[in-house]
């Protein structure tokens, strides 16, 4: 699946070069601040809480006139919280989850005259890498905690999509700054009577290698 993700990149490249006025290369990197946002099923109260992580990529830019098409592969560090109360059986517990994705976004762009601002958006595919989970639970009283466990992706399968939103600022030098939030349409998790799915805000600061 790493392969077929990398795959996937590079024949979105290929075939929108071939097409393109004007291409660009870069990369880009910044911080994260990731929830798993959630549903919670009947008989379970629940919360979510945001967690930092970090992200870096490589992407192409292919650009005619103010529109711009840019397929990029990037290593995310995402995860989040679930603090759950479960009132059919009294129990209360929270669970941390880090995880670490690779990703292929393909966001449209549309860039302002002089191409000083941009925002845009579009869909995206993950692979999961690895995770690792930790928490501590209370049932009757007694309490159980767990650290640093291998996480289980939902149904062994480690694939996951969503959407994008992002909107930039390039400055002097082909440097560019973006803020941009990824919203998952896949369960992401194990977790019962909860469905969970990828929810990120990102910051990034980028520069166009050529």
């Amino acid at each position: 699946m790493k392969k077929l993700t990398l795959l996937i990149y590079a024949c979105l490249c290929t075939a929108t070069i071939a097409c393109s006025q004007a291409v660009q290369l870069g990369v880009f990197a910044g911080p994260n601040l990731s929830t798993l946002g959630s549903q919670s099923m009947i008989g379970v109260g629940e919360t979510a809480a945001l967690t930092f992580g970090a992200h870096a990529g490589l992407y192409t830019e292919i650009t005619a006139g103010h529109w711009s098409i840019e397929p990029a592969v990037v290593y995310a560090g995402i995860g989040g919280r679930i603090n759950s109360i479960y009132s059919l059986n009294s129990y209360a517990g929270y669970e941390d989850v880090h995880l670490q994705y690779l990703q292929v976004p393909v966001n449209i762009l549309y860039n302002t005259a002089g191409r000083k601002f941009f925002f845009g958006g579009g869909p995206y595919i993950g692979f999961g890498l690895s995770g690792s989970e930790s928490g501590s639970s209370t049932y009757l009283g007694v309490t159980d905690a767990y650290y640093n466990d291998k996480y289980t992706f939902y149904s062994g399968n480690k694939l996951d999509y969503g959407i994008n939103l992002l909107a930039g600022l390039h400055v002097a030098g082909g440097t560019f700054f973006t803020i941009g939030c990824s919203l998952g349409l896949r369960q992401a998790t194990s977790l019962d009577y909860i469905i969970v799915r990828n929810d990120v805000i990102s910051l990034s600061i980028g520069h166009s290698i050529f």
